[in-house]
């Protein structure tokens, strides 16, 4: 049987956190969870394609929550800056900004696609 691998508890969304000690953990348990599984975390694999953006000739539509451990703003904008033309759009909000905020992503997305045509 093919069991996935299922994520640690308190690896999800949660509200915003004063203890930077405990969110470092958290991130460093749920980083370690997935090279456990073979897979590198957001933040390599965002460090990886903000290095390889020139390669990127597609516009490209960038978006994250001003709170999002996953996908922490360094490296969200050395991406931004590594694509060439690409927009960057931040939200209130986690990882999961779109669930909570679908009516503004919704208008993100259809802005960007309209200044394609």
């Amino acid at each position: 049987m093919n069991e996935q691998p299922t994520e640690p508890a308190g690896s999800a969304e949660e509200p915003a956190d004063d203890n930077l000690v405990e969110a470092a953990r958290r991130r460093r348990k749920r980083d370690e969870f997935w090279r456990a599984h073979g897979e590198r975390s957001l933040a390599e694999n965002l460090a990886m394609i903000g290095a390889l953006g020139w390669l990127i000739v597609t516009p490209t539509l960038i978006m994250r929550g001003d709170r999002d451990s996953l996908a922490p703003e360094g490296l969200v904008e050395e991406l931004h800056s590594g694509i060439k033309g690409s927009r960057l759009v931040e939200f209130k909000g986690g990882h999961i900004f779109f669930l909570w905020k679908n009516q503004e992503f919704t208008e993100a997305v259809t802005d960007f696609l309209r200044g394609l045509g």
